[in-house]
Formats: structure tokens, sequence, C-alpha cells
């Protein structure tokens, strides 16, 4: 059971965003709490009473696209709406708790949201439709798979299968499967849908690329008190309707943004919309860019602390560097770009700069809340994937006691072991949630192409279990606890699988997590191949079965997107 602590449902926002430590406010002078107070106050009483205005205040872009603004309630935890989209980061979301004595479950799953092609997108020339029979409401899968296989090529693999005229034109190359490439976003989520019933999620944390080609459609710079209709249909299609039923409804989203969420390879895209939709409903939770979430499992004595951060400084060159996938790319962003309005990137110039003084800021933020962070368990969810900024985790994993890693972007299932690069951490990649082709082609009932983690919770161990999208577990990994096991797990080319079996062993505790009672497991997941286990791509680690993409020239406008 879920329960918010006496006194959050109403409270406003009173001094700077990061004084919502815990729920406990910090200390501001008397008149800038009495102004904040009641401008919190208008607020929620403005939005509770005037949802008919909310309907008729349509911005320019919003016209364009014929979507009203959505009549929705704003929710009552937490601080009101902020003015702008980054006015909360550093914000400590209030703390939340789970009650009950049962087994603890929650999920992640990252790269899920798919295109729905009746969308008139605003901010592009053409509506989200690859391929014949993508025209209808959503989810449809991004039809981009990297390596040899073009994104038109991909196409021709999709348009054969609705013909039922497969493989047609479809080059194997591809590793295109009729039955499962035309709808993994939805396979995955009838697979956590099945495990819901049983494992009962408290909540989902969500990696990012929430919304393909390019989050929503829209410019940015929407007021954050409101939801447009476009976000509202979009939210609809492709999240309320697809992750829903018993033990899904109403479980909160812990939820960062992707690449793809500010827009692919430009920033001006509607990605403050997607931190206003926390307002706008029963379980998304993305407060701010960066925020953090303390949950309390009073029943049981566990407490964790979340840190969702926002990595996407990774794919923010400078305007001229890199052409495709750059998010502050001069050919791709509009003529005097800027999210100045909503505190984002003031210019395109600027923008590079802006993201790496945001990564900056969060890497001092993150390391002071977490030298004072008493909870059992410290996790960061991010997006990028594991090698990013990896000497940063190693050195809050061996100092300051952070637990557990968990990122996507690489659209793929994968756990990397301790070792390496990332010292004695674990770290995740959840990044096959099926919003876009995975890296590698799924070939049978024990692919890791596309899925979801099932992540269990004790006072002295953290359990990772991978489920793929025929609901089958490829293998479980401990952090904590003394017990050696056994797993096994699969890996895959366009031609050939293998399967190895390996034996969890144990590593030395850090500091930290002697002082929790944690022991750090290591947790063998090589997925076989002949090739180095340290191969990297850039500075992101490339996944054992995957090979590093490879721009294709002749490719269609969004052959490079990962």
């Amino acid at each position: 059971m879920l329960t918010t602590p006496p006194g959050e449902e109403t409270r406003s926002l009173v001094g700077e965003a990061e004084s919502f430590d815990h729920g406990r406010p910090s200390e501001v002078s008397s008149g800038e709490t009495r102004r904040r107070l009641i401008v919190g106050t208008l607020l929620l009483a403005s939005c509770a009473c005037s949802l008919a205005i909310l309907g008729r205040q349509n911005s320019n872009a919003e016209a364009k696209s014929a979507k009203p603004l959505r009549q929705l309630t704003l929710k009552s935890q937490g601080p009101p709406p902020p003015t702008n989209a980054s006015e909360y980061n550093s914000l400590s979301w209030p703390p939340m708790k789970v009650s009950g004595t049962e087994e603890m479950h929650i999920f992640a799953i990252g790269d899920w949201g798919g295109l729905d092609g009746v969308i008139t997108p605003v901010t592009q020339t053409h509506k989200m439709v690859m391929y014949q029979g993508g025209e209808t409401p959503g989810p449809h899968v991004f039809a981009h798979r990297p390596g040899a296989c073009t994104d038109p090529d991909m196409v021709l693999c999709f348009e054969s299968a609705y013909r039922k005229q497969f493989p047609g034109g479809c080059k194997p190359a591809c590793g295109f499967h009729p039955d499962i490439d035309v709808q993994p976003q939805i396979l995955v989520a009838e697979q956590m849908k099945a495990r819901a019933k049983t494992s009962d999620p408290k909540f989902v944390l969500n990696v990012g690329d929430n919304f393909y080609y390019g989050g929503i459609p829209l410019p940015c710079g929407s007021p954050m008190a409101k939801l447009t209709g476009m976000a509202g249909e979009m939210f609809d299609e492709i999240f309320n309707n697809i992750y829903s039923g018993p033990g899904l409804d109403g479980k909160p989203w812990l939820s960062v943004l992707g690449n793809h969420d500010y827009g692919g390879w430009l920033f001006t895209n509607a990605w403050d919309q997607q931190i206003a939709y926390t307002w706008h409903s029963d379980r998304w939770l993305m407060p701010a860019q960066y925020f953090m979430q303390h949950v309390d499992f009073p029943d049981q004595g566990i407490s964790m602390d979340i840190f969702m951060l926002d990595s996407n400084a990774q794919d923010a060159a400078t305007p001229d560097a890199v052409e495709s996938k750059n998010l502050c790319s001069r050919h791709h962003n509009p003529p005097g770009a800027s999210c100045a309005a909503t505190g984002g990137p003031p210019s395109v110039d600027r923008c590079s700069m802006w993201f790496q003084n945001l990564w900056k800021e969060q890497q001092r933020w993150t390391e002071r809340k977490m030298s004072a962070s008493g909870a059992d368990w410290q996790v960061i969810v991010t997006h990028f994937p594991c090698g990013h900024a990896a000497s940063w985790y190693k050195m809050l994993h061996n100092e300051l006691g952070l637990d557990l890693l968990v990122t996507g972007h690489t659209h793929i299932q994968q756990v990397f072991e301790p070792g390496g690069a990332l010292g004695g951490l674990t770290c995740l990649i959840t990044g096959g949630g099926g919003g876009i082709l995975s890296d590698v082609p799924p070939h049978d009932h024990d692919t890791n192409a596309y899925g979801f983690f099932d992540i269990t919770i004790t006072k002295e161990v953290l359990t990772l279990e991978s489920i793929n999208l025929f609901g089958k577990t490829l293998g479980k990994w401990t952090i904590g606890g003394m017990t050696t096991t056994t797993t096994t797990t699969t890996s895959t080319t366009t031609t050939t699988t293998t399967t190895a079996t390996t034996t969890t062993t144990i590593r030395p505790a850090s500091a930290q997590n002697q002082r929790h009672g944690h022991a750090i497991a290591k947790h063998e997941t090589h997925e076989v191949r002949d090739t180095d286990d340290a191969d990297r791509f850039g500075d992101q680690v490339v996944p054992d079965n995957r090979v590093a993409p490879t721009i294709q020239p002749g490719g269609s406008f969004m052959s490079w997107w990962r």
C-alpha cells in the first residue's frame, strides 16, 4: 500500500527547489515564504476551479495541431506546478511510504514509447508514420536497427509483414522477426501485466526515451500548469492505455528524460510537457530534469534513496561537430532555437555548454545528497548506459555507497557485473522496452532483445530478474547477501545462439556497503562471443552481444538514431 505522509497533500513550495528534502522545507525569509505559499495556494485553487478555462487557452502551436488543452485535475501531492521546467531541479519529492510485509518488487523499463500515427506534429513536416499500417493510433515501433540494415531496408520488412508476404523484399541482414518486431512494446507490456499480477510492483523505474521519434512534437515553452491536447493524447495512447491492469494501475512511474524526449537531434521539442504531466497524472512522476525520491518500507525496516539524473549531455555536442546524434545540431534545430522560456538551453550556440553545466550541477548535488543519505539502498536512474561517466559512478560506489545504476539507451536487456571501469558497481541496461527496434535481432524464446526487470528488495539483498517479451526469466543477479547462485544467460547474432552457465561469486563490500551490512556479489552475465568483454563504442560500453552501430549514408533521415 502506497501512502503519502500526513500534511503532504497540499504542501506548497517554499525556499529553493532543494528545500523539499524528505518533506522538510528549508528556512527562507518570512516574506518570501508568505509570497510562495500564497502563490501556491492560488495556483491549486485556480486549477481546481477553472478546468473549463484550461480547455480554451490554446497556444498558437497547439492550434496548428487542432488539439485542445486537456481538462485534467492537478495532483495534490508535492509542490504546485513550476513556472518553468527546470525550476524544481534538485527537488526532493515528498517521501513515499510502502506499507506491508509481503515481498517488495520494483519494475524497471526504458526506451518504450512507440509512434502515434494520427498525431499531426508541429515541429516536423510529416506525420510519425514510417510504414504501411503505421497511420493508426500507436504504439508503432520506430523501425530502426543499427548495423547493415538501413531504415528504408527495414521499412521493406515491415511492408512485407503488413501485406502478409514476408519475407518479400526484406533483407536477411535486417534480422527482422515478423511476429516480434512489429509490436515489441505491446509484447513487453503484456508480460509486465502478467508479472504485475503476482509481483505487485510498488513503483516503476523508467529510464527514458518515452516517445519516439523525438518526444512530443510541439515547441517547448507551453505553460507548465497546463497540458496540451497533443501531449495528453500521446500519453493516453502510448502510456496509459498500454501499461494498465491489476498490479500496474496507480503505481508511480519514476521517470527521466532520454535524448529522444528532447528531440533526438534537436533540443526544442516539448520535453517540458513530460515534466508538466506530473501534475496531470496519478502515477507519472517527473517533476524536474533531475530529482530525488526517498522510499520507506516501514513494516520491513527498509529505506531507499533514488537519484533520478539527466545524462543527456552525452548527446550534446557543439553545433557543427555532429549533424546526426546531437541535441545541439545547428543543422536540425530551427532558426533561433531556444527553450530559455522554460528554463532550457537559450540557443544552439549555448546548448552544449548548457547541458554540460547541467551535468556538472547534478554531479555536485548527487555527491552532497548521497553523502548525507542514511538509506539502506542508494540507486541512480538515468538514460545513458553503463560506461558513461564510469569513473564518477565508481567513486560514488566506493566512497558514498551507490548500490545500483539503472540505465537504458542501448536497446537491449543486459546486466554488467562488478569489475572493469565501474569497479564493484552493478549496472543494468533496460533499453528493450520496444518503442524502437532492438539493437540485436530477436532470435527465440531466450532472446534478451526486448523486456524489463523485476527487482526484489529486502533489507540485505537486491535481486535483479531479467524478463523478456515471452515472460521467460533470463537470469537473476543479487547485490548483497552471501549466497552463491547459478544463472544462465544467452547471446545472439543474426544466425547463431550460444548458451553459457555461470556462477556468481562474492566481492568485498565497499566501506559504505559494509556500514549498511551489504556484501557485493559478482554477477557473471557474459553473453558469449569472440571479442573482448571490454569493447567500447565512444565512451559507452558495447554489450557483449551487440555490434557497434554505424551511420548508414544511404539510410533515411533518421538512420543514425538509437
